[in-house]
């Protein structure tokens, strides 16, 4: 308790000094402070207890250590790690990158033709340009037949022909009005 003391008053009187001495003077008094508290530790060593080992080797094996879950221990590794984020980061970039230039270079001109899907055989589908003229005469007799019996289907039709004019596609609406027609016939 006295070395404390002594120790105390010496480092404040180094520190409170009017005087304003070299940096050189004041480094060597408090090394050599030091080195007097450690000879005095040397001299005075902690003396423990004779069952001082056995109570800490009792006390390790009766500690308990907690396993963290996965959670606990790989999501501070992902917070935490600045190069994986990194990593992940210019990953999904470049997968961003591609799936935006693979778009741009799939886009659909806007001057397509008309043209309309057929299904063939419930299995493949087949683009061909709206035409009657690739239309099967079978189906094109039946469709003309349903629509001289349903007056509502002709109404219909005329407006699907006003449809295609307001839109620009005169070709089909010229089918159309053909549909018409052979349908009045």
């Amino acid at each position: 308790m006295a070395l404390e003391i002594k120790l105390f008053s010496k480092i404040r009187e180094l520190l409170q000094r009017k005087e304003v001495e070299e940096d050189i003077i004041l480094e060597h008094k408090l090394v050599d402070l030091f080195c007097q508290v450690r000879k005095w530790e040397e001299k005075n060593p902690i003396k423990l207890s004779t069952s001082f080992d056995e109570r800490v080797f009792e006390n390790i094996k009766n500690l308990e250590i907690d396993n963290p879950n996965w959670k606990e221990r790989i999501l501070p590794y992902f917070l935490e790690n600045r190069p994986m984020q990194y990593g992940i980061t210019v990953a999904l970039a470049s997968v961003l990158a591609v799936v935006m230039i693979s778009r741009s270079g799939t886009s659909v001109p806007q001057s397509l033709s008309d043209s309309a899907g057929v299904i063939i055989d419930n299995t493949s589908y087949l683009d061909k340009p709206s035409s009657v003229e690739y239309a099967d005469s079978y189906h094109k007799r039946v469709f003309l037949e349903q629509m001289k019996q349903d007056p509502k289907g002709i109404e219909t039709l005329s407006k699907l022909e006003a449809y295609y004019l307001s839109t620009g596609k005169q070709s089909v609406a010229n089918e159309i009005r053909n549909f018409i027609e052979e349908a009045r016939r």
